[in-house]
């Protein structure tokens, strides 16, 4: 008989932070509840730090008709796939 898959659960963090603080925040959860499901966590494309470890989705203030960061929505989404 065949394992079932665990479901993939992309886990994406909030402005200012990381993957890898993600994951450690949610290593407190039991491992009952950690061993049913493939968390994956990867880091926002734009830094808002001089050494390049926090990083945020988007910017408000280069946010303008569909530009992000002089790239197009469209571009910043495909790169985080």
């Amino acid at each position: 008989m065949e394992t079932p898959k665990k479901p993939r659960i992309l886990c994406l963090h909030g402005h200012g932070s990381n993957g890898a603080t993600l994951k450690e925040h949610l290593s407190i959860w039991p491992d009952y509840v950690l061993e049913k499901m493939d968390l994956v966590f990867i880091d926002a494309p734009f830094s808002v730090d001089e050494d390049g470890e926090l990083f945020e989705w988007f910017t408000f203030h280069k946010l303008t008709r569909g530009v992000v960061g002089g790239r197009r929505i469209d571009e910043v989404l495909e790169g985080a796939a």
